[in-house]
């Protein structure tokens, strides 16, 4: 074998200390380098997506994993989508979980869109702040009790409009409804406390 091959990188150009975004040698497979801590803030009120380390690496394998998640698809489904076992698929979304210091599979998919490695869905419908704030608290792996708190609402109450979000916008399951909102025009911000 030749000298080791030199690849593009699926980088955020800058995002690492020293990374110029150019070609790397790798002696494994590339890596994405992602900055997580997001937030969102809606009428007055406001919610920090616990996102851990400054820069995390996820490998290929790993972001096709956390774009099927995206999508909605369960674990059996990435499976079959990717030829590996159930097992294989629950791991890399472990690890990923782990890595990432996000405490859900929704919240793993909002530290996606702000990294811009998952792909933002195009949906054709507006949110309003408050049903932003709802998929804000989804994304902070909120339950519904604790959503229902902060709005001052009953909790089959806030159940019922996270699940009117989910219905706007297409979604199956937390983890979409964060990949679909983002598609109609909600981001997780950084700095938001």
């Amino acid at each position: 074998m030749s000298a080791a091959r030199t690849t593009a990188p699926l980088s955020l150009a800058g995002s690492v200390p020293g990374d110029t975004g150019g070609p790397r040698r790798a002696a494994r497979p590339p890596e994405v380098a992602l900055r997580p801590g997001t937030g969102h803030r809606a009428s007055g009120l406001s919610v920090q997506i616990p996102l851990a380390a400054p820069a995390v690496r996820l490998t290929p394998r790993e972001v096709q994993v956390l774009r099927l998640v995206a999508v909605g698809l369960t674990a059996p489904a990435i499976g079959r989508a990717l030829g590996l076992s159930e097992h294989t698929v629950k791991s890399h979304i472990s690890r990923m979980i782990i890595r990432t210091g996000a405490p859900n599979r929704a919240s793993l998919v909002a530290f996606g869109v702000r990294a811009k490695v998952v792909p933002v869905p195009v949906v054709d419908v507006a949110l309003d702040e408050r049903e932003m704030f709802l998929v804000s608290m989804v994304a902070a792996a909120r339950t519904y009790g604790e959503i229902a708190k902060a709005l001052r609402l009953s909790e089959s109450t806030a159940k019922r409009q996270v699940q009117g979000v989910m219905a706007r916008v297409g979604a199956k399951d937390h983890a979409q409804l964060v990949a679909h909102a983002a598609g109609a025009g909600w981001r997780p911000r950084a700095g938001d406390v």
